[in-house]
């Protein structure tokens, strides 16, 4: 995509075209499709600690922890349970940074002190953006070099949490750059729930003619323990305690570099974005010792012919993943139990066009076609000691003083041990018709064609958890057909957007416990619908999101059962009062509907029940340069559970307080 090179908003128009502009209204009437714009001015307001406290807060997104800690959970749109963040698109900078496999992102390599904006695009969107957006996009922009400043931000809180950060940035003639970095660390809310990271950024950029290149590095460490699940009366009796010994943990350090050229012409624009991450991460879970390596490539060129109101988009993106796993004995100094190397290139040219119709009506569409060639390669071990533990004599057996359990022979296990290799192609469609009688409001109506492909260890076993097919190549892409209608208003006060949406999957992919195996379940379906409602005077202002969806099956043993993991709503109200320049008070509440646990897919199991969680915020001004800030979460103290599977519960976090300071100078 082409955007910005500075700390700007993108413009009105096509949502995925950026160009700079002034800041948009948090409802967008020239978008075809509900979208979240959360400014660089907002971030710094919410106080939040990480992106997931942003986005549960700013655009009612949904996050499932399994540690207490939302900086590890996973994302929901749309209607999604288990895995739902495997449709969900997140990119920094233009590079996407889902993992090639099942597990989450850590959202922690991400500061939140170094974001200009936030877009959050709900519904498919594949055409553009590819595997990963079936359910939405989450489209972080990182600041970038300007006017000089130093700022500066330290916060401290419950359960030993600390955060600092620092950004310097500035800009010289036609150069810009800026550097930063950021120190988090937090005992849990739970024993045993221990997480910490260290990320450091630089970015440095030019603007060259009507055209800017950027360039930016990322390097982090994050640490992570798991307190593991409790059962139903274990919570209730104390929520914070653990079910293991600390032991079940992650350490990773990861890296992003990216490149992002955009020019401006007579005739339209040109951008290529480029970019490179690993992760490298040591990690033990369940009696599991294991070590992952990843890597993504990027290389994304796109032009555009014509102007805002009437433009064909061209486009070509290629994607390249690799992952090698090592599967140790024990967690330190084993031996090597069993290795992966897995790999996928994707290629996806797409074409994407909007024209005015008539006045004020706007038709959009684009089609992609999208192919991954996946290759992978198992081996597992077998170890047999080198001694019998006993020798037989005439008079019968005998304990061998040779033997030695420790001292094995490793042989291949031939029929654990495999290769395989499979090629998938999927294509992606949209169509949308968008009128606006005047400026602030807009109807608009669409179609989306969708597709997921399956990750590397839907597919493959290779993580220590077998399958009863190690490399499964009939498992295919999720595929399916979404419908949207909405109605959005943008006034001087006053903001107003309602969504409906239809979303009809035919091989949803789901584990099968009966089997082993990842399987197409079959159809599927989502009937939902989202509205956002805001005000904003110049002393006053508040606002509330909400989603409501029913998500069933449709066919087999559960036909008409809700689908797991899925609330019936749940939705966010907040509101402040500036009496004074230098003072403001803020309340929110939050809200998540009853849902059936993970795998409940016959819907017998006890429900998880609705909660509600109370948070205030108080903002200090004394100067234009300084702010402190004191905040609680959940101040009634709910006692709650974010997830559960199977009858073990995940507690979400209890009652917390922060307070900090930032200086910006």
């Amino acid at each position: 995509m082409l955007t910005a090179p500075a700390e700007t908003a993108p413009s009105n128009t096509v949502p995925v075209i950026r160009v700079s502009a002034s800041q948009p209204a948090r409802v967008d009437t020239s978008a075809p499709l509900d979208v979240t714009f959360i400014s660089g001015e907002e971030i710094e307001r919410s106080q939040a600690a990480s992106v997931p406290e942003l986005l549960s807060k700013e655009a009612n997104l949904l996050f499932r922890s399994s540690t207490g800690n939302p900086s590890q959970g996973q994302v929901a749109l749309r209607g999604f349970g288990d895995n739902s963040g495997l449709r969900v698109l997140v990119e920094v900078d233009g590079h996407k940074i889902n993992r090639p496999d099942m597990g989450t992102i850590d959202w922690n390599q991400i500061p939140i002190g170094n974001i200009a904006y936030i877009e959050v695009l709900r519904g498919g969107n594949n055409v553009l953006y590819g595997n990963h957006a079936l359910a939405g996009v989450i489209k972080i922009t990182t600041k970038k070099g300007g006017d000089p400043k130093l700022y500066l931000r330290a916060v401290q809180g419950s359960h030993d949490f600390e955060q600092y950060s620092a950004l310097a940035a500035g800009g010289l003639g036609q150069w810009y750059a800026d550097i930063g970095g950021s120190y988090l660390r937090d005992e849990g809310f739970r024993t045993n729930a221990l997480s910490w990271s260290k990320n450091a950024h630089a970015s440095l950029g030019r603007y060259i003619g009507d055209g800017t290149l950027t360039l930016r590095a990322a390097l982090g460490e994050n640490y992570t323990q798991f307190p593991g699940p409790l059962t139903k009366e274990q919570m209730d009796d104390d929520p914070t305690q653990s079910s293991n010994l600390g032991d079940q943990e992650i350490f990773s350090t990861n890296g992003l570099f990216t490149l992002n050229w955009e020019g401006d012409h007579d005739w339209g624009k040109t951008g290529l974005r480029a970019g490179y991450n690993f992760t490298d991460s040591h990690w033990g879970l369940s009696g599991i010792y294991a070590r992952n390596q990843s890597q993504g490539f990027s290389l994304r060129p796109q032009i555009q012919f014509g102007a805002e109101e009437t433009h064909l988009i061209l486009g070509w993106d290629f994607f390249y993943d690799k992952l090698k796993h090592d599967q140790l004995t024990t967690a330190t100094n084993g031996d090597l139990k069993a290795w992966a190397e897995l790999e996928r290139f994707t290629s996806a040219p797409y074409a994407f066009a909007q024209i005015e119709v008539v006045t004020n009506l706007f038709l959009s569409g684009g089609v992609r076609y999208e192919t991954a060639h996946t290759k992978t390669h198992y081996v597992e071990y077998n170890f047999t000691p080198k001694e019998q533990p006993f020798i037989d004599f005439p008079w019968g057996p005998e304990d061998n003083p040779a033997y030695d359990p420790n001292d094995t022979i490793r042989t291949i296990d031939q029929t654990a041990s495999y290769d395989g290799e499979v090629t998938k192609d999927g294509w992606a469609a949209e169509a949308s018709l968008l009128w606006k009688p005047v400026e602030t409001l807009s109807l608009w109506v669409g179609y989306d064609r969708v597709y997921r492909y399956p990750v590397l260890d839907e597919t493959a076993a290779y993580q220590g958890f077998a399958l009863s097919k190690p490399f499964n190549e009939e498992l295919d892409p999720e595929t399916g057909n979404n419908f949207e209608a909405g109605i959005k208003y943008s006034g001087e006060h006053y903001t107003f957007s309602l969504t409906g949406f239809y979303l009809a999957l035919d091989d949803e992919i789901l584990f099968d416990s009966q089997t082993n195996l990842n399987v197409n379940i079959g159809p599927t379906e989502r009937l939902g619908a989202e509205v956002e409602a805001g005000c904003t005077f110049q002393y006053a202002g508040g606002s509330v999101r909400a989603a409501f969806v029913d998500a069933r099956f449709l066919d087999g043993p559960n036909e008409g059962k809700t689908v797991p993991l899925v609330p019936w709503a749940h939705g966010v109200v907040s509101a402040w009062v500036e009496p004074v320049k230098s003072i403001r008070f803020t309340g929110y509440y939050t809200y998540v509907g009853s849902q059936f646990q993970g795998n409940d897919y016959a819907n017998e199991l006890d429900e998880l029940n609705d909660y509600g969680l109370l948070g205030a915020r108080i903002d200090l001004k004394p100067t234009d340069k300084i702010t402190l800030f004191f905040k609680a979460d959940n101040i009634l103290d709910e006692n709650y559970a974010s997830s559960a599977y199977s009858g073990g519960y995940y507690p979400g976090a209890g009652q917390t307080f922060q307070f900090g300071l930032s200086v910006e100078l």
